[in-house]
This record gives structure tokens, sequence and C-alpha cells, in this order.
């Protein structure tokens, strides 16, 4: 049974029903509204003060506005702690920072930029190496040999995809500005209220991002390579990108059954602090891309990849060129 709560009005512990209400709470000075559950009076109909309650309800703003401005959220955090083995205390330690502040952000609380930043940009194993080589003196010398022998095998299988991948596409591929781009793409179609973008979709966007820079600057800004598909030019060996990608941690990919057996692939924003690797005007240039596109439905971007001339000229599975 539930234990009693003070009523002001009534002046006496009562019983009480949980209701839910629409709320508005100031975070840092911006308006978050959220449905909200709160403790009612069942004899009056007062508001009652439920600490278990008024936490959860901040943390749900805290969450809103978290994914708003694209902070790092609890269980974000502790996934990319896990992922290296690390306990709380150690993994702050290596990121240079206090142990509270990295439990309170696991538990919830909303987090600063900077250190949201600082946990983003670690979640890359090259990136966490040289923050673990950076704070080395700071952690046991049997935590800095365990800790170091993961990061190696996670950076093992990430250059071994890369190398595999630049292989079979033949090609001069800036995967740092490849992973900028698709970051910042699903970062653009977030914003604009895009939760994923299908496989399909995605691949049209980068597509079109690749084509339109290539027309300005006479180059690929991501040096990928294109073949032709049924549905329009794709990445040469896609699938292999998108386990790339996904193992990089830029990306989550989600597969959906939806009505008659069909399968949609959502691909989902993991990381935007990739974003980095793009200058302003390259920025500028993806974004000019993604507006024009982005709201376009599908199957009307697989016919304007259709009129592409040098989809025109291929045959199924070739490789296009701008």
């Amino acid at each position: 049974m539930r234990e009693k709560l003070y009523c002001e009005k009534c002046d006496k512990m009562v019983e009480y029903d949980i209701v839910e209400k629409k709320e508005i709470f100031k975070v840092k000075g911006e308006d978050v509204e959220l449905l909200t559950k709160v403790a009612v009076c069942r004899e009056c109909g007062n508001e009652l003060s439920e600490p278990s309650l008024e936490d959860e309800n901040l943390k749900k703003a805290f969450r809103i506005y978290s994914q708003r401005h694209n902070l790092i959220l609890p269980e974000e955090i502790k996934s990319i702690r896990e992922n290296y083995g690390a306990s709380q205390e150690l993994f702050a330690k290596i990121l240079g920072i206090g142990k509270a502040t990295l439990a309170r952000y696991e538990a919830g609380a909303l987090p600063s930029e900077s250190i949201s930043n600082l946990i983003q940009y670690a979640a890359y194993p090259r990136n966490f190496d040289k923050l673990l080589e950076k704070n080395k003196d700071k952690i046991a010398k049997s935590d800095y040999v365990r800790i170091k022998r993961i990061v190696e095998t996670r950076l093992d299988g990430i250059n071994e995809l890369e190398e595999t991948y630049k292989i079979l596409n033949e090609g001069e591929i800036d995967f740092p500005k490849l992973y900028g781009v698709v970051a910042y793409i699903l970062h653009l179609a977030k914003m604009k209220f895009y939760e994923y973008l299908s496989k399909v979709k995605f691949m049209k966007l980068l597509w079109f991002v690749d084509k339109s820079f290539h027309e300005k600057q006479s180059k690929s800004l991501t040096g990928l390579r294109y073949a032709h598909l049924p549905m329009g030019p794709a990445p040469h060996y896609h699938s292999l990108l998108l386990e790339l990608l996904e193992k990089m941690g830029i990306i989550q990919v989600e597969e959906e059954l939806i009505e008659n057996d069909c399968e949609i692939i959502k691909i989902k924003l993991k990381d935007s602090t990739f974003e980095r690797y793009l200058t302003e005007e390259e920025k500028k240039s993806v974004e000019n891309t993604v507006k024009k596109y982005i709201n376009i439905p599908t199957k009307k971007l697989i016919e304007l990849s259709h009129e592409d001339k040098s989809w025109q000229s291929t045959k199924n599975g070739e490789v296009m060129n701008f």
C-alpha cells in the first residue's frame, strides 16, 4: 500500500492519485513542454509534493532539452563507458573529470555542453586512446594495460574495415570527411524532426551531397564511389559502409517489419561530434543540399536520381562517374 502524503489544504496525511498533465519547465531559460505525472489529494484535488515524481518529471524535461540541443543522454554515457569495460571512477579519470560529475550525468542530470562533447568525443576509440595516454598517470597500471588492450581491439576492427572498404572501392576515401558528412546529414534531418532516415533516403542524400559538391568543386567531398542500382545511385558496397559507420559509433541501424512483411531499415544518428571534420564551407554545401531534398518523398528522390546521365549510361552494379 502506498504511503500517504501531506495535504496543505486538508492539513493532514491523505491518500492520493497520480494523474497526468501538461506542464512547461524552464531549462536554461528555455521552455520545455512535457506530459508530467503529479500526485493529487483524493479528498480535495489539491496537488501534493511527491519527490520521486518530481524528480522523474525533471529528468524528462532535461532529456527533451538534451535531445533538442544534441547533448549526450544518460544511457549513451553508460553505453560508451561499458564499451571500454570501465567503471565510473576509472572512466572519469581517463576523461579527466570528477567521478561525481559523471555519476550525476549517468543518473539523468543535465550535462554541460563541454562535458557532453568530451564524452561523445571519447566514443571514438582513436580519441579515447588519446585521452587514455594523456591521463594514464592518474590510473593504476593494471587498469591502463587492460583498457589499452580493449581499445586496441576496437581500433583493429575499425582499421580493418576502413582498409577493406578502401580496397573494394579502388579509390581515395577521405574517411574523416565521410564521417563528418554522414553525421551532419543525420543531424540536419533530426533538426527537421526526422527521428531516422530510411536506408534508401539516406543513400540518396549522400549521393546528392557528393554530386552537388562535385559540380562546384570538381571533386567528391567524401571520396565515395557510387554504383548503378535499380533504385538509383548508392555508395559502392553500401552494406559494408553501414557496418563501418555503425562500428565507428556514428549511426545506429535498426530493422523493422511493417505491413505485408516488408522491411524498413532505419538509419539513426548516434554521435554528431564527427561534424568537426567539416569546414564551415563544406557544412554549408551539405546543408544546402539536404535542405533541398530532405522533404521530398523517397519515391520522388529515386525518380530524380534516375534522371542523372551517369546513372542512365551505366548498367546495374557498374560504378558511376560524376
